[in-house]
């Protein structure tokens, strides 16, 4: 007896594709694919992410996300396990709205939920939802992947950012830009970025590098690095200033 798959998650996508896909296109997808329509049309070719979020903004008129920035208190009112539930990145909030990413704004459980949990009106804007899966791991597991980052830093990487630190006039090419340390410096300000900081303080203690937001005029400590990555981190910070 074989078994009976489920559907896609995103079936809610069929109408959307039958506006920009040949119908025999569809018909092929629908009798293949087990998952995702959205990930097998982008995977095959049959369109992009763009494509797929201008034919869904024409039938929501929603607007598609242009970043997908994120802002602290936002990402502390909506928990992880809602924003992982409904495949939602939590953006910004004020004292009514709540404005979120999402790639399927059909969604009314979702929309419901997280009005109900917040006690706001939830605006949708639209990002293809990859990213924003990629976003919240981003966002909810900073302290991960910042681990991740200083695991993959081995000590001749380190070496090489303190040399390059001492040649004002070297620039950084393709392979020194995948570099552990550098990576790490772009996670930090990207981060500080999305919590709307107005400036990123290092400061070496006896425990390590404490890395602080200034956020609304107060000053939030967010991570503490080891002592090992300082100098490299200050170094990057110099290259970056040139």
């Amino acid at each position: 007896m074989s078994a009976v798959l489920e559907p896609p998650t995103d079936q809610w996508l069929l109408p959307v594709l039958r506006d920009i896909l040949p119908q025999s296109a569809i018909e092929q997808v629908e009798s293949t694919v087990a998952v995702s329509y959205w990930r097998a049309i982008v995977e095959r070719g049959l369109a992009t992410d763009e494509d797929l979020l201008a034919a869904l903004s024409a039938r929501t008129h929603f607007r598609i996300a242009t970043d997908l920035l994120v802002s602290t208190e936002a990402c502390e009112r909506v928990p992880e396990k809602l924003a992982r539930k409904f495949g939602v990145l939590p953006l910004s909030i004020s004292q009514t709205i709540l404005d979120i990413a999402t790639a399927n704004p059909y969604d009314l459980d979702c929309e419901k939920t997280l009005a109900f949990a917040t006690g706001r009106t939830v605006r949708m804007s639209l990002a293809p939802p990859h990213r924003i899966m990629e976003r919240i791991e981003e966002v909810y597991a900073p302290v991960d992947r910042v681990s991740k980052l200083l695991n993959q830093a081995s000590t001749s990487s380190i070496q090489s950012v303190i040399e390059k630190a001492d040649d004002t006039e070297t620039a950084l090419d393709e392979k020194e830009a995948e570099r552990p340390v550098i990576k790490l410096v772009d996670h930090i300000v990207a981060e500080g970025i999305a919590a709307g900081a107005s400036d990123i303080h290092l400061e070496a203690g006896e425990t390590g590098i404490a890395v602080r937001y200034r956020i609304d005029g107060m000053l939030k400590e967010v991570m503490v690095l080891p002592k090992a990555v300082g100098v490299p981190l200050v170094s990057r910070i110099k290259i970056m200033s040139q």
